[in-house]
């Protein structure tokens, strides 16, 4: 249970969630793997972190990009990464909203995107899709 705006509200989340707790449930419910989709603390340490990415997700989306096209399109993959780990780290103060959202999505239904994780999708290194 948890006390939201004076309200005793029941909620599967065990409170008090430190920061990493958080993040670890929130992405355990979403991340089956790392396929190249999705984008972890350990994708964006450095640009050899991200290219590693680079090269999983061209395996992921069938691309096939020699060096050259790589290298030019990197900075546009990178910038796509940086993006979609900042929005799967932002940290929701609303856990009963967030709890809401996730029984929602286990249910089928329509949830907010914004309680959503992202993926890089097959566009991200600037390319078109196909």
């Amino acid at each position: 249970m948890v006390c939201v705006g004076g309200q005793i509200r029941e909620t599967n989340l065990p409170i008090p969630l430190s920061f990493g707790e958080i993040i670890y449930y929130w992405a355990c419910s979403f991340w089956a793997g790392n396929d190249g989709k999705c984008v972890t603390d350990k994708d964006v340490e450095s640009d050899e972190a991200v290219w590693a990415l680079y090269e999983r997700w061209c395996k992921s989306f069938n691309k096939e990009r020699d060096h050259a096209e790589m290298v030019r399109r990197f900075y546009i993959f990178r910038f796509e990464a940086w993006t979609v780990h900042g929005w799967n780290s932002y940290v929701h103060k609303d856990l009963y909203a967030l709890d809401h959202a996730k029984k929602q999505r286990d249910l089928g239904k329509h949830v907010c995107d914004w309680y959503l994780q992202q993926e890089l999708c097959q566009d991200a290194d600037g390319g078109s899709s196909c």
